[in-house]
């Protein structure tokens, strides 16, 4: 996984001009570390549509429905709307954001290199990196926005992959309204957590990514159904709760022992405690076979 670190060598700043070292106003002195699903884990595939109107009920009747389809009362507000939506438009409109702000990192740095001209640039890292910097100067935004933010293909690519085979049977589980939830409430806890983490070492930097939020949704899928398959590396079965808890370990070792890597694990551990919260507080759901 690379961060902005590699960026800094891709931009190549001249003598001149250095993006990354000066103007305390910006935020482009530290280094931003991503929330990396360096381990992508896979679901076994599973007709979750059936499990999601079969099994978990809304109050006075009626199953979830999905893009439209399916019991319960339809009403008019916003939270109907959604929960009428097709799950594959929640899906893919998060991947396409992911991949709209990526496409926005590539142009602010071909900008850049071409015509020297670091408006651009400075636009994403104050609006789409979260860090206590930005936090000072009022962008409360970038404690979400940032989950949306990958400067490096690879980091997108890896974290696409986990959100594609994660997310449809959370979004089976909840529906749209739980799921976003779910997905911004994992976003916000990360970042949060980055930031304190940040704080109490005394460390400076940025962190970008979608981990965090990836992370919360398969928590929460780990703590519901604990005994479910994962493929790890597509090959390797093991217990949700057995992969979601060596995930955690491996992270917290990172965090107190690996203080100057690229990957922002504290986040990662902000995403994990997130998802298991959520579904600790949904309540206990139903035990249905999941293989």
């Amino acid at each position: 996984m690379l961060s902005l670190t590699a960026l800094r060598h891709t931009i190549r700043a001249s003598p001149s001009l250095s993006l990354f070292s000066r103007a305390p106003s910006t935020i482009l002195r530290p280094n931003p570390r991503p929330f990396s699903t360096s381990r992508p884990s896979l679901v076994h595939p599973t007709p979750e549509r059936a499990l999601r109107t079969t099994y978990f009920q809304r109050p006075g009747g009626g199953g979830y429905s999905s893009g439209g389809r399916g019991g319960g009362r339809r009403g008019n507000s916003f939270f109907d709307w959604l929960n009428r939506m097709d799950e594959r438009k929640i899906l893919y409109g998060i991947m396409g954001a992911n991949v709209a702000v990526f496409l926005g990192w590539q142009y602010a740095i071909s900008s850049y290199q071409r015509f020297r001209d670091p408006h651009l640039l400075l636009w994403m890292q104050r609006n789409f990196l979260v860090s206590w910097e930005n936090l000072k100067q009022g962008r409360l935004w970038t404690l979400v926005t940032s989950a949306f933010s990958h400067s490096d293909l690879g980091h997108l690519g890896i974290n696409l992959l986990g959100l594609y085979f994660m997310a449809p049977p959370v979004l089976s589980i909840l529906g749209a309204p739980g799921f976003l939830g779910l997905y911004f409430g994992g976003s916000l806890v990360a970042s949060a957590t980055s930031l304190i983490w940040h704080r109490a070492t005394g460390m400076r930097g940025a962190s970008q990514g979608a981990s965090g939020a990836i992370y919360a949704v398969m928590s929460f899928f780990a703590a519901t159904y604990p005994n479910a398959t994962f493929l790890v590396f597509f090959v390797i079965p093991a217990p949700a709760w057995a992969c979601v808890a060596g995930i955690a370990g491996w992270d917290l070792w990172q965090t107190l022992n690996n203080r100057g890597s690229a990957v922002d694990t504290a986040g990662h551990l902000g995403g994990i405690a997130a998802g298991i919260w959520f579904a600790m507080t949904r309540g206990r759901a139903p035990r249905v076979p999941w293989r």
